[in-house]
């Protein structure tokens, strides 16, 4: 009898640690499974809000309008200002793509058209899931990013305030000339 009862106690050990791997198998996979659907949010995050600024630009130009359709056609620095194209830098050889980090603080300053502290830039790049798990300081390279974006002159600091930086690539209030069209002038 004594036999019979180590041999029941045995096996439903071993079908309890099967059980117990099975679901700590399942847990992997599933947590594999959130980390890759919040990448995807992030991403699509990123994709939305360039979108929804614009539809909420043409809603606005429509209340403006009174509801009747406007007519006027967008000069060429303005369609450049919505869409996510940034001029390559005048003081260098190198092509900056899209997918370079440079690129990206570009963008996010472009995206949200207001003066940004390193901090905000920083946080917005963690939101559009452009942090690389890779870099060994994610403040310190985007940090130099923003610094690159400066000698790049996609943006410049905002006089008498520390680490403060604003876009270049809009259209200025005096006259509405844009500074890609007169060299990034830096105090526009």
């Amino acid at each position: 009898m004594c036999d019979t009862v180590d041999i029941m106690e045995k096996t439903d050990v071993s079908a309890f640690q099967a059980a117990r791997d099975a679901a700590l198998e399942r847990l992997s996979s599933l947590d594999a499974e959130i980390t890759e659907t919040e990448v995807r949010l992030a991403q699509l995050r990123g994709e939305r809000e360039p979108l929804s600024r614009l539809a909420e630009a043409a809603e606005q130009l429509t209340a403006d309008t009174h509801g009747v359709p406007a007519t006027r056609t967008v000069a060429p620095p303005m369609q450049t200002i919505m869409s996510d194209e940034l001029p390559q830098p005048p003081n260098t050889k190198r092509v900056i793509t899209p997918d370079k980090t440079v690129y990206k603080v570009g963008l996010i300053f472009k995206r949200q058209a207001r003066p940004m502290s390193r901090q905000e830039v920083v946080k917005a790049f963690k939101d559009a899931g452009w942090t690389d798990p890779e870099w060994s300081s994610p403040k310190g390279t985007i940090f130099a990013a923003i610094r690159r974006a400066e000698e790049y002159r996609w943006v410049t600091s905002v006089e008498g305030q520390r680490d403060v930086f604003r876009t270049t690539l809009l259209p200025v209030d005096d006259g509405g000339e844009s500074p890609e069209l007169n060299g990034g002038d830096r105090h526009a």
